[in-house]
């Protein structure tokens, strides 16, 4: 007899989130160049332009955080279609000021879809089985095949980033089916979220560490993911469609690490996979920065790419042992101050870059690099401490 398959719509909610969202910042990323030349604005006027998209993430993804702990179920799809509609606004803009205000907009939006694809894959991993590796390994995925359809759909010159309008009736549609699994999803559960013990942040010392090691992967990281473009069009001097395989690149290679992380998580130490992931970022950034062909500068930003996919991961593992108190806010607290680097890195090589050169800023990065190697024996006494 075979078993009743249960549906799990909590599950497919969340898998639909988070594809929506990789969909999105992989055509932003192809798209980014194109917006910059249309918007008529220069690598520091982008870059704190950039900023401003991550000071909307930090006004939105705490209050939409907690509107999820009571109708997550429609907080979803409302911030999917809201994101969609938002980010094809970019598109029509022209001047800094301009694109600053839209960049404000887009980064409330993208905050608020960030905070209600998460929410929806830990509750969802609650009551069921894991889903978060798969969510995520899902948004990478998207970030990829949105990238490459970015580039195999441009043509080379100039024109306005209407991939940007196409992916974001896309994620309308992505929130209709959320909708749906919504209503398919009406019965009641227990949820531990609502707790009041489970709104505790804790601020201690080792997760302070923590925190902010990774802070400086994701800075790494999301340095490349919106500058790699760049990096090819602007230094290298590659038409705007192969530059436009950048994050494609970036985000497969983030993919094949954290698929291949649960492999070598058994096999090796918290702190030597931290410290050799780090290392292959490091070396990454630095063949990508000084790369004097698209070869070089591709395989640069894969190295950089499948090194910095493990480094957050392994820290907000780490800030999960029961020697922390409670999981979720411990965790909570990592992933807070990680956060903070996601989103200020892209400005913050912007503004590197108007100061000095593109390639010396994106050196800056494999600095940051460097540094998480060698603060990789911290998570040794981390790992190690007695519960």
């Amino acid at each position: 007899m075979c078993a009743r398959v249960v549906p799990r719509p909590g599950r497919s909610r969340a898998l639909v989130g988070f594809a929506a969202f990789g969909a999105f910042w992989g055509t932003w990323g192809a798209s980014l160049p194109r917006v910059q030349v249309e918007a008529g604005v220069s690598d520091a006027q982008l870059g704190t332009a950039l900023l401003w998209v991550g000071a909307g993430a930090l006004l939105s993804i705490r209050y939409v955080g907690g509107l999820t702990d009571r109708a997550e179920r429609w907080v979803l799809p409302v911030a999917v279609a809201v994101l969609g509609a938002v980010g094809a606004m970019p598109v029509f803009v022209h001047g800094v000021a301009a694109l600053s205000v839209v960049l404000l907009l887009l980064g409330v939006c993208s905050g608020g879809v960030d905070a209600a694809i998460n929410a929806a894959a830990v509750r969802a991993e609650t009551n069921g089985p894991p889903v978060l590796n798969l969510a995520h390994a899902v948004f990478s995925l998207a970030v990829v095949a949105s990238s490459l359809g970015v580039a195999a759909a441009s043509r080379d010159g100039h024109g306005r980033a209407w991939a940007l309008v196409a992916v974001g009736a896309i994620l309308i549609a992505a929130a209709a089916v959320s909708t749906i699994l919504s209503v398919a999803d009406a019965a009641p559960r227990k949820d531990p979220w609502t707790e009041p013990d489970g709104l505790r942040i804790t601020w201690s010392g080792p997760l302070l560490v923590l925190g902010a090691l990774a802070a400086v992967a994701y800075v790494v990281e999301n340095a490349w993911q919106s500058w790699g473009a760049i990096q090819l069009h602007s230094t290298v001097g590659t038409s705007l469609r192969l530059a436009a395989l950048a994050p494609a690149v970036f985000a497969l290679a983030a993919a094949a690490g954290r698929l291949s992380a649960h492999r070598f998580a058994g096999d090796l130490a918290p702190a030597a996979l931290f410290g050799g992931a780090a290392a292959l970022a490091a070396v990454g950034s630095v063949i990508a920065a000084l790369g004097g062909s698209p070869g070089w500068v591709i395989a640069g930003i894969a190295l950089a790419g499948l090194g910095t996919s493990v480094c957050a991961p392994t820290l907000i593992a780490l800030a999960g042992q029961p020697r922390f108190g409670r999981q979720g806010a411990a965790t909570g607290t990592v992933i807070t101050l990680a956060y903070l680097g996601f989103v200020l890195g892209p400005a913050a090589v912007g503004l590197l870059a108007g100061a000095f050169t593109l390639p010396t800023a994106l050196l800056a990065v494999a600095a940051l690099a460097f540094g998480l190697c060698a603060a990789s024996p911290l998570l040794r006494s981390y790992a190690e401490a007695p519960v």
